[in-house]
């Protein structure tokens, strides 16, 4: 079995603040794996590039065209990567410094 870091898979972290039974905010670290089709989904991201199909639905269009990969959305989104806003899809502090751009 080969190394996920040698497969060119990078290792990010997800924090997540959620209420516990009794009204306390609790946070949890989650591992997740960036791999390089994510890194090109943020790329676009960050070029303008990508929107939302829909406004309940986190499926990608990249230049127009549907990604095919529809769970990439909904995991980005979830890893706190990227953010709906005013003008469509933006990297969040975490997206950009995932893929290195401050």
């Amino acid at each position: 079995m080969r190394n996920p870091r040698s497969a060119g898979l990078t290792s990010i972290g997800a924090r997540r603040t959620n209420r516990d039974g009794e009204g306390r905010d609790v946070t949890t670290t989650q591992d997740a794996t960036l791999s390089h089709r994510d890194r090109a989904v943020l790329r676009a991201v960050a070029a303008g590039r990508c929107v939302l199909a829909g406004l309940q639905d986190v499926a990608l269009h990249i230049d127009g065209i549907n990604f095919a990969d529809q769970f990439a959305g909904p995991r980005l989104v979830g890893a706190g990567l990227i953010a709906a806003s005013t003008s469509g899809l933006a990297l969040t502090p975490a997206g950009r410094a995932a893929i290195g751009i401050g």
